[in-house]
């Protein structure tokens, strides 16, 4: 079917309209009823959109396709650790290196992998309970009070004070 508008082109719109009570039905295309219709104006900008969002896609795929090209080359790398002796293909396949040099032996191809897998390469969560700094024990009233007595002495009032609320704590605990 042809546009009814210009007889040029395939209609690729149906556009309704009530005119003083009746269904008044076009079959448009889209060039013309972008002209006529606000809303095919906007369908138009959207289709535009649409284009924009598709190419942006494609420059992803090729991106992805270029890291996966440089991770190939990177597994063709014929590395071990001199350590454990684990290459570097079978850390690829498990994502498990063997020891603690094998981070110094894989290097940057290694930093590379815990970047997109962790986000980052510095660590900051919780070390382990053994390497925690354990608190000192808490000293006894009479340490205290020995030490409130040198910061008077030295006129260092501000440790003064911090000594004398923890002999206030320790004193009302028992």
């Amino acid at each position: 079917m042809k546009c009814v508008r210009c007889q040029k082109n395939p209609a690729t719109v149906k556009l309704t309209r009530i005119v003083k009570g009746k269904v008044v039905e076009l079959n448009l295309c889209q060039t013309c009823a972008a002209e006529v219709s606000p809303f095919q104006k906007k369908l138009a900008a959207a289709q535009g959109l649409n284009a924009l969002i598709a190419h942006l896609f494609k420059a992803e795929e090729a991106k992805k396709k270029t890291e996966d090209a440089e991770e190939s080359a990177a597994a063709k790398i014929d590395l071990k650790c001199p350590s454990c002796g684990l290459s570097f293909q079978a850390y690829k396949r498990t994502l498990m290196v063997g020891c603690e040099y094998c981070y110094d032996a894989f290097g940057e191809p290694l930093l590379t992998d815990l970047r997109k897998i962790h986000g980052s390469v510095q660590h900051a969560g919780r070390s382990p309970v053994s390497r925690r700094e354990t608190p000192p024990p808490p000293k006894s009233i009479d340490q205290l009070r020995l030490e409130l007595q040198k910061a008077i002495e030295l006129e260092d009032f501000e440790r003064a004070t911090l000594l004398r609320d923890q002999i206030r704590a320790l004193q009302t605990n028992d």
